[in-house]
Protein backbone atom coordinates (compact mmCIF):
# COMPACT_ATOMS: atom_id res chain seq x y z
CA UNK A 1 0.00 0.00 0.00
CA UNK A 2 1.47 3.51 -0.76
CA UNK A 3 0.94 5.93 1.51
CA UNK A 4 1.83 10.12 1.62
CA UNK A 5 5.21 11.22 2.60
CA UNK A 6 5.47 12.47 5.97
CA UNK A 7 6.77 15.19 8.22
CA UNK A 8 7.89 18.04 6.00
CA UNK A 9 6.13 16.03 3.33
CA UNK A 10 2.89 16.20 4.58
CA UNK A 11 2.63 20.29 4.21
CA UNK A 12 3.76 19.19 0.68
CA UNK A 13 0.79 17.03 0.03
CA UNK A 14 -1.45 19.78 1.55
CA UNK A 15 -0.83 22.61 -0.93
CA UNK A 16 -0.52 20.26 -3.62
CA UNK A 17 0.00 23.51 -5.70
CA UNK A 18 1.81 22.97 -7.97
CA UNK A 19 2.75 26.54 -8.77
CA UNK A 20 1.69 30.18 -8.47
CA UNK A 21 0.58 29.78 -12.88
CA UNK A 22 -2.49 28.76 -14.45
CA UNK A 23 -2.75 26.75 -17.56
CA UNK A 24 -1.18 27.83 -20.73
CA UNK A 25 -1.94 31.69 -21.96
CA UNK A 26 -1.02 32.89 -25.66
CA UNK A 27 2.74 33.15 -24.96
CA UNK A 28 5.12 30.58 -23.52
CA UNK A 29 4.72 30.04 -19.73
CA UNK A 30 2.31 32.68 -18.19
CA UNK A 31 3.54 35.86 -20.08
CA UNK A 32 0.44 37.71 -22.59
CA UNK A 33 1.67 38.28 -25.97
CA UNK A 34 -1.49 40.60 -26.93
CA UNK A 35 -1.18 44.03 -26.13
CA UNK A 36 -2.28 46.07 -29.76
CA UNK A 37 -4.75 45.21 -32.07
CA UNK A 38 -2.13 46.78 -34.49
CA UNK A 39 1.14 44.08 -33.51
CA UNK A 40 -1.68 41.26 -33.13
CA UNK A 41 -2.61 41.48 -37.10
CA UNK A 42 1.37 40.80 -37.64
CA UNK A 43 1.82 37.75 -34.91
CA UNK A 44 3.64 40.94 -33.18
CA UNK A 45 6.04 40.67 -35.79
CA UNK A 46 7.98 44.17 -36.16
CA UNK A 47 6.77 45.68 -33.03
CA UNK A 48 10.39 46.41 -31.74
CA UNK A 49 11.06 48.49 -34.78
CA UNK A 50 8.42 49.49 -36.22
CA UNK A 51 6.60 52.15 -33.67
CA UNK A 52 3.68 52.21 -35.72
CA UNK A 53 1.19 53.49 -33.08
CA UNK A 54 1.32 54.25 -29.04
CA UNK A 55 2.17 50.69 -28.31
CA UNK A 56 5.29 51.56 -29.03
CA UNK A 57 5.83 52.82 -25.28
CA UNK A 58 5.16 49.54 -24.62
CA UNK A 59 6.98 47.58 -26.90
CA UNK A 60 9.77 49.48 -27.14
CA UNK A 61 10.26 53.19 -25.72
CA UNK A 62 12.84 54.43 -27.95
CA UNK A 63 10.26 54.07 -30.73
CA UNK A 64 8.04 57.07 -29.11
CA UNK A 65 10.93 59.42 -30.77
CA UNK A 66 9.31 58.83 -34.25
CA UNK A 67 5.90 60.69 -33.12
CA UNK A 68 5.81 64.66 -33.42
CA UNK A 69 2.06 64.84 -31.94
CA UNK A 70 1.00 63.10 -28.92
CA UNK A 71 -1.39 59.85 -29.26
CA UNK A 72 -3.51 57.75 -27.55
CA UNK A 73 -4.46 54.28 -28.34
CA UNK A 74 -7.06 51.76 -26.46
CA UNK A 75 -6.91 48.52 -26.91
CA UNK A 76 -9.79 45.80 -26.07
CA UNK A 77 -9.04 42.12 -26.63
CA UNK A 78 -11.18 39.10 -26.42
CA UNK A 79 -9.87 36.28 -25.26
CA UNK A 80 -11.49 32.61 -25.82
CA UNK A 81 -9.14 29.50 -25.36
CA UNK A 82 -9.32 26.08 -24.79
CA UNK A 83 -8.24 23.37 -22.73
CA UNK A 84 -8.91 19.83 -22.66
CA UNK A 85 -6.97 17.04 -20.76
CA UNK A 86 -7.27 13.55 -22.46
CA UNK A 87 -6.74 10.65 -20.00
CA UNK A 88 -4.65 8.09 -20.87
CA UNK A 89 -3.53 5.81 -18.02
CA UNK A 90 -4.39 8.03 -14.99
CA UNK A 91 -4.25 6.64 -11.31
CA UNK A 92 -6.40 7.56 -8.54
CA UNK A 93 -5.49 8.82 -4.93
CA UNK A 94 -5.22 6.51 -2.11
CA UNK A 95 -8.82 6.24 -1.46
CA UNK A 96 -9.93 8.08 -3.88
CA UNK A 97 -12.41 7.07 -6.51
CA UNK A 98 -10.86 8.69 -10.00
CA UNK A 99 -12.54 11.04 -11.51
CA UNK A 100 -14.00 12.75 -14.92
CA UNK A 101 -11.50 14.61 -17.66
CA UNK A 102 -12.03 17.89 -15.50
CA UNK A 103 -14.16 19.62 -18.68
CA UNK A 104 -13.03 22.83 -20.61
CA UNK A 105 -10.76 24.26 -18.06
CA UNK A 106 -10.31 27.51 -20.74
CA UNK A 107 -11.66 30.92 -19.22
CA UNK A 108 -12.90 33.83 -21.81
CA UNK A 109 -11.12 36.68 -20.73
CA UNK A 110 -11.48 40.29 -21.69
CA UNK A 111 -8.37 42.47 -21.54
CA UNK A 112 -8.57 46.67 -22.15
CA UNK A 113 -4.93 47.74 -22.15
CA UNK A 114 -4.27 51.29 -22.70
CA UNK A 115 -1.17 53.47 -24.34
CA UNK A 116 -0.33 57.53 -24.37
CA UNK A 117 2.76 59.52 -25.69
CA UNK A 118 2.66 62.73 -24.79
CA UNK A 119 5.07 65.22 -27.28
CA UNK A 120 7.04 67.60 -25.20
CA UNK A 121 9.64 68.50 -28.26
CA UNK A 122 12.19 68.08 -31.15
CA UNK A 123 14.00 65.23 -28.98
CA UNK A 124 12.11 64.33 -25.75
CA UNK A 125 8.29 62.02 -25.65
CA UNK A 126 6.87 60.12 -22.77
CA UNK A 127 4.58 57.66 -22.68
CA UNK A 128 2.55 55.55 -20.30
CA UNK A 129 0.90 51.90 -20.81
CA UNK A 130 -1.53 50.66 -18.63
CA UNK A 131 -1.98 46.72 -19.03
CA UNK A 132 -1.42 43.19 -17.87
CA UNK A 133 1.72 41.76 -18.96
CA UNK A 134 1.20 38.35 -17.35
CA UNK A 135 -1.76 35.94 -16.02
CA UNK A 136 -5.02 34.03 -16.86
CA UNK A 137 -7.72 31.93 -15.31
CA UNK A 138 -7.97 28.38 -15.39
CA UNK A 139 -11.49 26.45 -13.52
CA UNK A 140 -11.07 22.37 -13.86
CA UNK A 141 -14.64 20.37 -13.04
CA UNK A 142 -14.84 19.88 -9.51
CA UNK A 143 -13.83 16.03 -9.07
CA UNK A 144 -11.80 15.58 -11.82
CA UNK A 145 -9.07 13.18 -11.51
CA UNK A 146 -6.46 15.89 -11.46
CA UNK A 147 -8.30 18.02 -8.44
CA UNK A 148 -5.74 16.95 -6.06
CA UNK A 149 -3.28 18.91 -8.12
CA UNK A 150 -5.08 21.89 -9.25
CA UNK A 151 -8.94 23.08 -9.26
CA UNK A 152 -9.54 26.40 -9.81
CA UNK A 153 -6.22 28.80 -10.82
CA UNK A 154 -6.53 32.60 -11.38
CA UNK A 155 -3.10 34.94 -11.96
CA UNK A 156 -4.15 38.18 -12.08
CA UNK A 157 -1.28 41.15 -13.26
CA UNK A 158 -1.79 45.56 -13.65
CA UNK A 159 1.06 47.23 -14.83
CA UNK A 160 1.60 50.72 -14.77
CA UNK A 161 4.49 51.85 -17.02
CA UNK A 162 5.85 55.34 -17.63
CA UNK A 163 8.63 55.90 -20.01
CA UNK A 164 10.80 58.51 -22.00
CA UNK A 165 12.46 58.38 -25.29
CA UNK A 166 15.18 60.94 -26.77
CA UNK A 167 15.96 61.72 -30.45
CA UNK A 168 19.93 61.66 -30.42
CA UNK A 169 19.54 62.37 -34.56
CA UNK A 170 17.75 60.99 -36.97
CA UNK A 171 18.94 57.93 -36.81
CA UNK A 172 19.40 57.07 -33.10
CA UNK A 173 16.69 56.86 -30.80
CA UNK A 174 16.92 55.38 -27.13
CA UNK A 175 14.57 54.86 -24.28
CA UNK A 176 13.98 53.74 -21.04
CA UNK A 177 10.87 52.94 -18.78
CA UNK A 178 9.55 51.64 -15.70
CA UNK A 179 7.02 49.02 -14.50
CA UNK A 180 5.05 49.58 -11.69
CA UNK A 181 3.52 45.96 -11.46
CA UNK A 182 0.90 44.23 -9.37
CA UNK A 183 0.22 40.94 -9.00
CA UNK A 184 -2.34 38.72 -7.35
CA UNK A 185 -2.89 35.08 -7.24
CA UNK A 186 -5.45 32.78 -6.05
CA UNK A 187 -5.19 29.09 -6.24
CA UNK A 188 -7.16 26.16 -5.37
CA UNK A 189 -7.07 21.99 -4.88
CA UNK A 190 -8.70 19.05 -2.81
CA UNK A 191 -6.35 18.08 -0.32
CA UNK A 192 -6.38 13.99 0.07
CA UNK A 193 -7.10 13.71 3.99
CA UNK A 194 -7.49 10.15 3.54
CA UNK A 195 -4.01 9.85 2.34
CA UNK A 196 -3.15 11.94 5.65
CA UNK A 197 -5.12 9.98 7.74
CA UNK A 198 -3.48 6.68 5.97
CA UNK A 199 0.04 7.69 6.49
CA UNK A 200 -0.19 8.82 10.29
CA UNK A 201 -1.75 5.72 11.69
CA UNK A 202 0.66 3.98 10.38
CA UNK A 203 3.22 6.38 11.30
CA UNK A 204 1.93 5.83 15.13
CA UNK A 205 1.45 2.63 15.25
CA UNK A 206 -1.76 3.05 15.82
CA UNK A 207 -2.75 1.10 12.65
CA UNK A 208 -1.12 -1.88 10.85
CA UNK A 209 -0.75 -0.84 6.71
CA UNK A 210 -2.94 -4.20 6.61
CA UNK A 211 -5.99 -2.52 8.66
CA UNK A 212 -5.75 0.35 7.06
CA UNK A 213 -6.03 -1.21 3.61
CA UNK A 214 -9.10 -2.51 5.19
CA UNK A 215 -10.33 0.74 6.12
CA UNK A 216 -9.75 2.02 2.65
CA UNK A 217 -13.33 -0.45 1.84
CA UNK A 218 -15.94 2.39 0.96
CA UNK A 219 -18.56 -0.26 1.99
CA UNK A 220 -17.10 0.04 5.84
CA UNK A 221 -19.53 2.42 8.11
CA UNK A 222 -16.35 3.29 9.66
CA UNK A 223 -14.23 3.97 6.05
CA UNK A 224 -11.18 6.12 5.96
CA UNK A 225 -11.75 6.13 1.82
CA UNK A 226 -13.17 9.54 0.23
CA UNK A 227 -12.00 11.99 2.72
CA UNK A 228 -10.89 15.06 0.86
CA UNK A 229 -11.13 18.81 2.04
CA UNK A 230 -9.74 21.87 -0.13
CA UNK A 231 -7.01 24.21 -0.23
CA UNK A 232 -6.94 27.59 -0.85
CA UNK A 233 -3.39 30.28 -1.53
CA UNK A 234 -4.01 33.52 -2.26
CA UNK A 235 -1.53 36.69 -2.04
CA UNK A 236 -0.37 39.75 -4.24
CA UNK A 237 2.04 41.87 -4.25
CA UNK A 238 3.45 45.17 -6.03
CA UNK A 239 6.89 45.33 -7.31
CA UNK A 240 8.53 47.68 -9.78
CA UNK A 241 10.67 46.44 -12.70
CA UNK A 242 12.96 48.43 -15.85
CA UNK A 243 13.35 48.53 -19.42
CA UNK A 244 15.69 50.02 -22.28
CA UNK A 245 15.49 50.08 -25.94
CA UNK A 246 16.55 51.62 -28.81
CA UNK A 247 16.11 52.11 -32.89
CA UNK A 248 18.27 53.02 -35.89
CA UNK A 249 16.40 54.44 -38.38
CA UNK A 250 18.37 54.13 -41.17
CA UNK A 251 16.26 55.71 -43.55
CA UNK A 252 12.25 55.91 -44.38
CA UNK A 253 12.47 52.06 -45.53
CA UNK A 254 14.46 50.55 -42.88
CA UNK A 255 14.32 50.52 -39.23
CA UNK A 256 16.26 47.85 -36.79
CA UNK A 257 15.29 47.98 -32.94
CA UNK A 258 16.04 46.00 -29.33
CA UNK A 259 14.73 46.45 -26.39
CA UNK A 260 15.61 44.38 -22.82
CA UNK A 261 12.98 44.08 -20.20
CA UNK A 262 14.32 43.50 -16.54
CA UNK A 263 13.13 40.67 -14.18
CA UNK A 264 10.89 41.48 -11.62
CA UNK A 265 11.04 39.50 -8.00
CA UNK A 266 7.88 39.65 -6.34
CA UNK A 267 7.17 38.35 -2.64
CA UNK A 268 3.51 37.59 -2.81
CA UNK A 269 1.84 37.88 0.62
CA UNK A 270 -0.90 36.15 1.79
CA UNK A 271 -2.62 33.40 3.67
CA UNK A 272 -3.63 29.26 3.14
CA UNK A 273 -6.93 28.35 4.20
CA UNK A 274 -7.89 24.43 4.67
CA UNK A 275 -11.67 23.22 4.72
CA UNK A 276 -11.39 19.40 6.37
CA UNK A 277 -13.97 16.85 6.14
CA UNK A 278 -16.07 14.92 8.30
CA UNK A 279 -15.24 11.63 8.86
CA UNK A 280 -17.41 8.91 10.75
CA UNK A 281 -14.09 6.71 11.88
CA UNK A 282 -13.03 8.38 15.12
CA UNK A 283 -9.06 8.03 14.44
CA UNK A 284 -9.91 9.91 11.57
CA UNK A 285 -11.49 12.57 13.43
CA UNK A 286 -8.55 12.71 15.90
CA UNK A 287 -5.75 12.43 12.93
CA UNK A 288 -7.55 15.68 10.99
CA UNK A 289 -8.50 17.49 14.41
CA UNK A 290 -4.76 17.23 15.60
CA UNK A 291 -3.12 18.48 11.76
CA UNK A 292 -5.93 20.90 11.00
CA UNK A 293 -4.76 22.81 15.04
CA UNK A 294 -3.01 26.07 15.18
CA UNK A 295 0.35 25.51 14.17
CA UNK A 296 0.14 22.01 12.20
CA UNK A 297 0.42 21.31 8.63
CA UNK A 298 -3.09 21.39 7.95
CA UNK A 299 -4.08 24.62 10.29
CA UNK A 300 -5.20 27.94 8.17
CA UNK A 301 -1.97 30.06 8.34
CA UNK A 302 -0.40 33.18 6.71
CA UNK A 303 1.70 32.39 3.81
CA UNK A 304 4.50 34.20 1.28
CA UNK A 305 6.37 33.14 -1.89
CA UNK A 306 8.89 34.28 -3.21
CA UNK A 307 8.41 34.02 -7.45
CA UNK A 308 10.74 35.97 -10.12
CA UNK A 309 9.59 36.87 -13.62
CA UNK A 310 11.81 36.54 -16.40
CA UNK A 311 13.96 39.20 -18.14
CA UNK A 312 13.32 39.20 -21.60
CA UNK A 313 15.23 40.71 -24.78
CA UNK A 314 13.87 41.21 -28.29
CA UNK A 315 15.26 42.70 -31.48
CA UNK A 316 13.25 43.88 -34.70
CA UNK A 317 13.35 44.57 -38.01
CA UNK A 318 10.53 47.30 -39.90
CA UNK A 319 11.09 47.03 -43.93
CA UNK A 320 9.50 49.14 -46.53
CA UNK A 321 9.39 46.62 -49.24
CA UNK A 322 7.37 48.89 -52.04
CA UNK A 323 5.41 51.96 -51.17
CA UNK A 324 2.04 49.71 -50.87
CA UNK A 325 4.19 46.81 -48.87
CA UNK A 326 5.80 46.59 -45.19
CA UNK A 327 7.98 43.71 -44.11
CA UNK A 328 8.55 43.02 -40.20
CA UNK A 329 9.99 40.47 -38.18
CA UNK A 330 11.05 39.82 -34.44
CA UNK A 331 12.79 37.68 -32.25
CA UNK A 332 12.16 37.74 -28.33
CA UNK A 333 14.04 35.78 -26.00
CA UNK A 334 12.93 35.43 -22.64
CA UNK A 335 14.50 33.93 -19.32
CA UNK A 336 12.40 31.03 -17.62
CA UNK A 337 15.12 29.92 -16.30
CA UNK A 338 15.04 31.89 -13.50
CA UNK A 339 11.40 30.46 -12.66
CA UNK A 340 13.22 27.11 -10.82
CA UNK A 341 11.47 26.46 -7.31
CA UNK A 342 9.18 28.68 -5.48
CA UNK A 343 9.01 28.53 -1.81
CA UNK A 344 5.78 28.57 0.32
CA UNK A 345 7.04 30.23 3.77
CA UNK A 346 4.63 30.10 6.92
CA UNK A 347 4.13 32.94 8.80
CA UNK A 348 5.77 31.70 11.74
CA UNK A 349 8.77 31.46 9.19
CA UNK A 350 8.78 27.74 8.65
CA UNK A 351 8.47 26.31 5.29
CA UNK A 352 5.21 24.94 4.19
CA UNK A 353 6.13 22.90 1.11
CA UNK A 354 8.58 23.53 -2.45
CA UNK A 355 7.74 23.25 -5.52
CA UNK A 356 10.47 22.71 -8.49
CA UNK A 357 10.15 23.82 -12.17
CA UNK A 358 13.20 23.86 -13.69
CA UNK A 359 12.13 25.87 -16.60
CA UNK A 360 13.90 26.79 -20.02
CA UNK A 361 14.53 29.67 -21.45
CA UNK A 362 12.67 30.25 -24.61
CA UNK A 363 12.58 32.14 -28.05
CA UNK A 364 9.93 33.70 -29.91
CA UNK A 365 9.62 34.38 -33.54
CA UNK A 366 7.60 36.33 -35.49
CA UNK A 367 7.39 37.39 -39.25
CA UNK A 368 4.21 39.38 -41.16
CA UNK A 369 3.70 41.84 -43.50
CA UNK A 370 1.30 45.35 -43.72
CA UNK A 371 -0.32 46.09 -47.84
CA UNK A 372 -1.92 49.20 -48.19
CA UNK A 373 -4.72 48.85 -50.43
CA UNK A 374 -5.40 52.76 -50.10
CA UNK A 375 -5.56 56.28 -47.78
CA UNK A 376 -7.92 54.41 -46.29
CA UNK A 377 -7.15 50.82 -46.05
CA UNK A 378 -4.39 48.69 -44.76
CA UNK A 379 -4.28 44.86 -43.98
CA UNK A 380 -2.38 42.77 -42.18
CA UNK A 381 -1.02 38.89 -41.51
CA UNK A 382 1.54 37.23 -39.88
CA UNK A 383 2.81 33.80 -38.07
CA UNK A 384 4.90 33.14 -35.00
CA UNK A 385 6.25 30.01 -33.19
CA UNK A 386 6.57 30.31 -29.37
CA UNK A 387 8.70 27.74 -27.71
CA UNK A 388 7.49 26.28 -24.21
CA UNK A 389 8.91 26.52 -20.89
CA UNK A 390 8.67 22.85 -20.06
CA UNK A 391 11.71 20.56 -20.38
CA UNK A 392 9.99 17.00 -20.84
CA UNK A 393 6.44 15.45 -19.73
CA UNK A 394 7.93 14.81 -15.96
CA UNK A 395 7.99 18.35 -15.41
CA UNK A 396 5.08 19.66 -17.39
CA UNK A 397 1.89 20.15 -13.99
CA UNK A 398 -2.02 20.31 -14.52
CA UNK A 399 -1.60 24.24 -13.52
CA UNK A 400 0.80 24.94 -16.61
CA UNK A 401 0.48 22.50 -19.25
CA UNK A 402 2.52 24.20 -21.48
CA UNK A 403 3.38 23.45 -25.31
CA UNK A 404 5.07 25.47 -28.02
CA UNK A 405 2.35 27.55 -29.63
CA UNK A 406 2.05 28.53 -33.55
CA UNK A 407 0.27 31.82 -34.09
CA UNK A 408 -2.08 32.22 -37.63
CA UNK A 409 -3.32 36.15 -37.46
CA UNK A 410 -4.84 38.75 -39.73
CA UNK A 411 -5.69 42.15 -39.26
CA UNK A 412 -6.93 45.35 -40.69
CA UNK A 413 -6.28 48.86 -40.13
CA UNK A 414 -9.15 51.60 -41.44
CA UNK A 415 -8.36 55.58 -41.66
CA UNK A 416 -10.89 57.06 -40.58
CA UNK A 417 -9.40 60.72 -40.51
CA UNK A 418 -6.14 59.68 -41.82
CA UNK A 419 -2.68 60.96 -39.94
CA UNK A 420 -5.38 61.84 -36.79
CA UNK A 421 -8.05 59.01 -36.06
CA UNK A 422 -8.05 55.55 -37.15
CA UNK A 423 -8.96 52.08 -35.99
CA UNK A 424 -7.80 48.10 -35.81
CA UNK A 425 -8.96 45.13 -35.99
CA UNK A 426 -7.43 42.09 -35.67
CA UNK A 427 -7.97 38.12 -35.07
CA UNK A 428 -5.72 35.35 -34.37
CA UNK A 429 -5.88 31.42 -33.77
CA UNK A 430 -2.89 30.44 -31.41
CA UNK A 431 -2.48 25.75 -31.97
CA UNK A 432 -0.29 24.49 -29.16
CA UNK A 433 1.21 21.00 -29.92
CA UNK A 434 -0.13 17.89 -27.86
CA UNK A 435 0.84 18.53 -24.22
CA UNK A 436 2.05 15.13 -22.58
CA UNK A 437 1.78 14.94 -19.12
CA UNK A 438 3.32 12.32 -16.72
CA UNK A 439 2.81 14.53 -13.07
CA UNK A 440 1.90 12.44 -9.49
CA UNK A 441 3.73 15.46 -7.56
CA UNK A 442 5.90 13.12 -6.17
CA UNK A 443 3.62 11.23 -4.72
CA UNK A 444 0.58 8.89 -6.17
CA UNK A 445 -1.02 8.56 -2.73
CA UNK A 446 -1.20 11.93 -2.11
CA UNK A 447 -2.35 13.30 -5.82
CA UNK A 448 -2.92 11.21 -8.06
CA UNK A 449 -1.58 9.91 -10.98
CA UNK A 450 -2.29 11.93 -14.27
CA UNK A 451 -1.29 10.49 -17.47
CA UNK A 452 -2.49 11.76 -21.04
CA UNK A 453 -2.13 14.50 -22.79
CA UNK A 454 -3.63 18.01 -23.51
CA UNK A 455 -4.91 19.45 -26.01
CA UNK A 456 -5.42 23.55 -26.10
CA UNK A 457 -5.43 26.29 -29.01
CA UNK A 458 -7.02 30.40 -28.43
CA UNK A 459 -9.26 31.95 -30.57
CA UNK A 460 -8.59 36.45 -29.76
CA UNK A 461 -10.36 38.64 -31.50
CA UNK A 462 -9.23 42.80 -30.72
CA UNK A 463 -10.25 46.03 -31.37
CA UNK A 464 -8.15 49.57 -31.06
CA UNK A 465 -8.48 53.21 -31.69
CA UNK A 466 -6.23 55.62 -32.23
CA UNK A 467 -6.07 59.17 -31.50
CA UNK A 468 -3.86 62.04 -32.54
CA UNK A 469 -4.00 65.30 -31.26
Amino acid sequence: MGTATSGGGLATLVVGLAGLVTAPVQAAGFSVAVQTASALGTANAGVTAAAEDAGTAWFNPAGMARFRRSEVAQAVHFDLPSLEFDNHASQPALGQRLGDGGGDAGNFAVIPPLYAIGHLDERVNVGLTINAPFGQKTTYDGGWMGRFQALENEVKTISVSPALSYRVDERWWLGAGLSVQWMKATLTNDVNYSAIVAERAVASGRLTPQQVAALLDPARPDTIAGLAGQAEVEGDDIRVGWNVGMIYNHDDQLRLGAQFRSKIRYRLEGHASFAPPSATNPLARAIIAAASAPGAPLANTDLSASIELPPSASVGVWWQATPALEALFDAQWTGWSTFDQVHFIRGDGSTLSTVDYDWRDTWRFAAGAVYRIDDAWRIRGGMAYDQTVIRDDATRGARLPDAAKVWFTVGARYDWKPGDTWFDVAASYVDARDASIHQNNGSTAAYGLLDGSYQSRVFIVSLQATKRF
